[in-house]
């Protein structure tokens, strides 16, 4: 089984509780189920995103501005599903997968004599393991730093683009405290605001098209639906 998050999807710009009203949290309630029935779920979410996307460009759907007002209105949220941290060790079941990202330049792969995590002998996960990450249109990946502090290699594979945020290191102090001060708990996790990392000088963002993107260390992201590795 893998796990899932149960989210709200919302805007980009915009973060709020199931009842419209803005928060810092990004709440998230953990599932689990299989890799077959989330694919599954994956694959009609994204045909009735195509289908509405269609239609918006011929004017059939709410325009931005009302879909929005409508969420500051109080009205319920929309629940989507996130597959997250799924291991890939298993060179038998992922064998194709392996395979093909074998085939990456050496900083980038799992195993190369060049790689110093290759020698550790002890797992990071994420790190010196791959990792999958399955996605629908409106997931949210919450602001984190890596394992050990380390930078990670993320690898967009389709079908959608996926929005990141990331920020110097130096900035990382001053960024957890503004979160704890917000949603005052260190177990709940946090919803970086655009504007406020603008006003610090700490934002860098980019759109990760299918392809491969270096991840810098504190990062959090928005997802036009895609499964990243």
């Amino acid at each position: 089984s893998i796990e899932v998050r149960t989210q709200y999807k919302m805007p980009p710009d915009l973060n709020v509780k199931n009842l419209g009203l803005p928060t810092w949290s990004c709440d998230s309630q953990q599932g689990f189920t299989s890799i077959r029935k989330y694919a599954e779920y994956q694959a009609e979410n994204f045909k009735r995103s195509l289908k509405e996307e269609s239609s918006a460009k011929y004017g059939m759907a709410e325009t931005a501005l009302k879909r929005r007002k409508m969420m500051e209105e109080n009205s319920k949220l929309k629940e989507i599903k996130f597959g997250t941290n799924i291991d890939l060790s298993d060179d038998v079941k992922f064998k194709a997968q392996l395979t093909e990202l074998a085939k990456m330049p050496p900083f980038c792969r799992v195993i190369a004599d060049s790689n110093l995590l290759s020698h550790l002998g002890h797992t990071i996960l994420g790190m010196n393991t791959v990792q999958l990450y399955m996605k629908v249109p409106g997931n949210r990946t919450p602001v984190h730093t890596e394992n050990n502090s380390l930078a990670s290699v993320n690898i967009n594979i389709g079908a959608g683009n996926c929005e990141w945020f990331g920020v110097p290191y130096e900035y990382w102090g001053v960024i957890d405290k503004k979160c704890r001060e917000e949603i005052h708990s260190e177990a709940r996790r946090s919803r970086v605001g655009r504007c406020w990392l603008r006003a610090l000088g700490a934002e860098y963002g980019m759109v990760q098209q299918c392809g491969m993107e270096r991840g810098t260390d504190d990062v959090f992201s928005d997802d036009d639906g895609n499964a990243s590795i």
